[in-house]
């Protein structure tokens, strides 16, 4: 099972936009994919390609 580390400081936290909570979700989100992604690419390198 998956453990979510959310403090008190990440729920109440000022942002962009009218609605922090709306805006800083998404952020946040898009951030640990390309952490992830990024982590994947160092794992897993693509072998190179060429196209003709």
């Amino acid at each position: 099972m998956n453990v979510v580390n959310t403090s008190v400081f990440d729920i109440f936290k000022i942002g962009p936009g009218p609605s922090s909570s709306h805006t800083l979700g998404p952020m946040k989100a898009a951030g640990r994919f390309l952490q992830s992604c990024a982590e994947l690419a160092e794992t897993f390198p693509a072998p190179p390609t060429a196209v003709e």
